[in-house]
């Protein structure tokens, strides 16, 4: 059986929410919505396909949607991203052509990129959600 990480719950949830419910959540920072960015990351992982802006919408939006939705995401927060972090992390994916968190994966057990190599935002954000599920 697939395991589905805590983070795809939350995501799959906002897509659902999203389309029952007719509108698209609200966008914290007026460039897309918490839709949006489900639509765009889905069961797979495509964190690659994110703007700046779409990253700092999911940042903002994830802990109250998963509250919302009734996942448990204690002990889990993530500081506010900056447009200045948040590009930093597209540049990165971008520079390394890693469009899944599975190519982020692969990249780390290959050695291409190390901890040390991610923009800070991103590894909190990757420690937080994908080491953890």
């Amino acid at each position: 059986m697939m395991k589905i990480s805590r983070i795809s719950w939350v995501l799959l949830g906002a897509l659902v929410l999203g389309l029952v419910s007719g509108c698209p959540l609200g966008g914290t920072y007026g460039c897309g919505t918490i839709l949006n960015v489900a639509l765009k990351v889905g069961l797979q992982g495509n964190v690659g396909s994110l703007s700046a802006c779409e990253w700092r919408t999911l940042y903002a939006d994830i802990p109250g949607l998963a509250s919302a939705l009734g996942v448990d995401l204690s002990g889990i927060t993530l500081p506010e991203l900056s447009a200045e972090q948040a590009q930093e992390i597209v540049d990165f994916l971008a520079a390394y052509d890693l469009r899944t968190i599975a190519d982020i994966e692969a990249a780390f057990a290959s050695g291409e990129i190390t901890e040390a190599d991610l923009p800070e935002a991103l590894l909190e954000f990757y420690t937080e959600f994908v080491r953890l599920n």
